[in-house]
């Protein structure tokens, strides 16, 4: 049976993956015994933060609009599956030559 050498390869592979030193992927800039996390009171968020809770909806509104928008004209066939006839000149051709090299 020729699966179980390769599920071994893989799940060597996989394992080695893992052990990688170089990972820097958990490691965590805040947890250093040097530097503590400092727990933050309303009154401190309160001063450091100048937006008020409207303002920061009205800004992420416009973040996730913003991002909306560029994933549509990204991918212009999840713009037109949605209804959004606005990218339908950037749809492939899949019927050209150039397509189908």
């Amino acid at each position: 049976m020729k699966l179980k050498p390769t599920f071994l390869v893989l799940a060597i592979t996989s394992l080695l993956a893992g052990c990688d030193s170089n990972n820097t992927s958990n490691s965590n800039p805040n947890n250093n015994v040097d530097n503590p996390p400092v727990a933050v009171d309303a009154k401190t968020a309160k001063s450091t933060n100048s937006q008020t809770p409207e303002q920061a909806a009205v800004d992420l509104k416009q973040l996730f609009s913003t991002n909306f928008e560029q994933s549509l004209s990204f991918n212009p066939i999840q713009a037109t599956a949605i209804g959004d006839a606005r990218f339908n000149d950037q749809l492939p051709n899949f019927f050209s030559e150039k397509y189908r090299k």
